[in-house]
This record gives C-alpha cells, structure tokens and sequence, in this order.
C-alpha cells in the first residue's frame, strides 16, 4: 500500500503534467467551461485511477514510473522556459546582451532589412546587440553560474568603501549618477545609486559593473566597439595587487562607458529590449552627494 500511496501523489502533480501535454486538446476545451485547478484535479485523478490496477503489488514498476513521469515532468517545464522569449532585462539577460554586443555574438538571426538592426549614430558608436529571441535560450536555468564577480547593486556606502578618502575616489572615477567600486580579488562589484537618479540609472550602473566583470574574463576579440581602448585596461585590471581597488583604471573606464554605454542602450533598444522597466533587483539604498569633495551619508528611499 505504501508504493500505491506514492504513486497517488506523485501521478497527482507530476505525471498529470505530462498527461496534459499528450491530451491538450481535450484540456483546452474543458477548460472554456470550469477552472483550471479543477481539469487538473480531474484528470490527476483520472490518470490514477487507470494506473492503480497495473502498479498493485508491483512496487519496481511504481518506482520506474515515478521516475520517468518526474523525469518528463522536468524536460517538459525545462523545453517551456527555454521557449519564452521575454524582452525584460535582469542581471542574466543583460550580462548575456552585453557580452554577445562586445564580442560579436549579435545578428545571427537577424537579416539585412529588419528593422531592429542597429543603424549608425552621428558622432557616435554603433553596438549591435543580441535580441531577447538570441539571448533567452542561453540565460542559465539556475542563478550564479554565469556571474564570475558578485553584484551589489544599490549597495549602503558602508559596503562599498572603508574610508571618506575612498569615497570621494569613487566619486571622481563614476558617473554623476552612481558610484562604482570593483575589489577583484574579493570576487565583487558594487554600485552605489545616487538619491533622486534618473530611473535608468540602476540599468546604466548594472550593464558598467558587468562591463568590469566582463573585462576580467577571455580577451576581447579585435573587433569588440572600442576593443582597441578597452583590451589595455582590460590587461591593467587583471594585474590589479590583491586587496586594492584600480581607482586609475576603474576611471579611465568609466570615460569609455561615458561614450559606450549610452551607444550600448540605443542598441538594446533597437534589438527589442525594454529599458523602461527591468527586473535588476536593485537594492534600496540611495547615497547623497553635491561634488568630488563632498561628504555622502546614506539614506533608505522607499521604492515608488
């Protein structure tokens, strides 16, 4: 009876997905006229039923069942994930948008009259970058395993930086917008919002911390936008001293994003990505700050 018991429960929420995939006419149709969790209970129950007979007194069948019904079960929501194409950033999908724009990896599916193919700005540089349908199939199914540097994202001043002498550091190698500190080898990056930021600030402080972790993983290719100013500071960042911040390196990078990364979000935008709204995860700390040689307190905004 315990074998039967297992079998109940498990056919209940695990093999009844993989029933609905193989009737989903007949689930659609039941559907227009009662509520979902009540054409799943049925056919759960349905399904269970018709099993019940065969598995009695056969507890390797049980078991051999369960584990082929829980393993189509996850191949089923693994193949639905991998077929959403959703157009919202978070950290993955923009780590992925920023790493396919810098080296090349964008346009694949793209032709030469769509129209979402970048086209050059005046006085300024184009970066192709890979569309939500290109990008969505590689975004990692767990969290953690593409990230080589930790993000702290709208982190406390206490975390960022020790001293008053290395804020105003990073105050003079950001943005007016945010501050960003990078300790390689304490494995994190962290970005510090300023209070009262455009909204896509958050987005802009994001895709310059994963610019950073980029520049600490493989050589940029040759024809990365601007490879031939970034692959020497990429060099100088990997010979960072352990425990030191690269101040000069950080701010000399920090001019390049002042050029790449408006370039870079025009590119999102032309690849079907939306700006406007993202799912970065942003903490609420907000930091307060008139000039390079002010003193910044911070302060706990409520989100709106």
């Amino acid at each position: 009876m315990g074998g039967t018991g297992l079998c109940w429960s498990v056919l209940v929420y695990s093999g009844l997905q993989w029933f609905i995939l193989v009737c989903t006419g007949l689930y659609w149709s039941l559907l227009v006229y009662t509520g979902q969790e009540t054409v799943v209970n049925a056919l759960g129950l349905l399904l269970a039923l018709l099993l019940l007979p065969v598995l009695e007194g056969r507890p390797w069948l049980t078991w051999l069942l369960v584990l082929l019904l829980t393993g189509a079960h996850l191949g089923a929501n693994m193949a639905a994930v991998r077929s959403l194409c959703i157009p919202t950033l978070n950290r993955p999908r923009l780590r992925l948008a920023l790493s396919g724009a810098l080296r090349g990896l964008s346009g694949a599916l793209r032709g030469p009259t769509d129209p979402k193919t970048p086209t050059p700005n005046k006085g300024g540089v184009t970066v192709a970058v890979p569309t939500p349908r290109e990008v969505n199939p590689k975004e990692p199914l767990l969290p953690g395993f593409s990230s080589r540097l930790r993000l702290r994202l709208g982190a406390p001043k206490q975390s960022l930086v020790g001293s008053e002498a290395e804020f105003r550091k990073a105050v003079e190698c950001g943005s007016p917008d945010y501050i960003i500190v990078l300790r390689p080898s304490q494995g994190w990056v962290g970005v510090g919002l300023r209070d009262g930021a455009p909204p896509d600030a958050p987005l802009r402080g994001c895709a310059h911390a994963l610019l950073l972790e980029e520049l600490l993983g493989a050589d940029l290719p040759p024809m990365a936008p601007m490879g031939a100013a970034l692959r020497p500071l990429q060099q100088r960042l990997r010979r960072c001293p352990p425990g030191s911040v690269p101040w000069a390196t950080l701010a000399e990078i920090s001019r390049l994003w002042d050029t790449l990364g408006p370039a870079f979000l025009r590119g999102l935008e032309d690849a079907g990505w939306s700006t406007r709204r993202h799912q970065l995860a942003a903490d609420e700390w907000r930091l307060q700050w008139a000039g390079p040689e002010s003193h910044a307190h911070p302060s706990l905004t409520t989100p709106t």
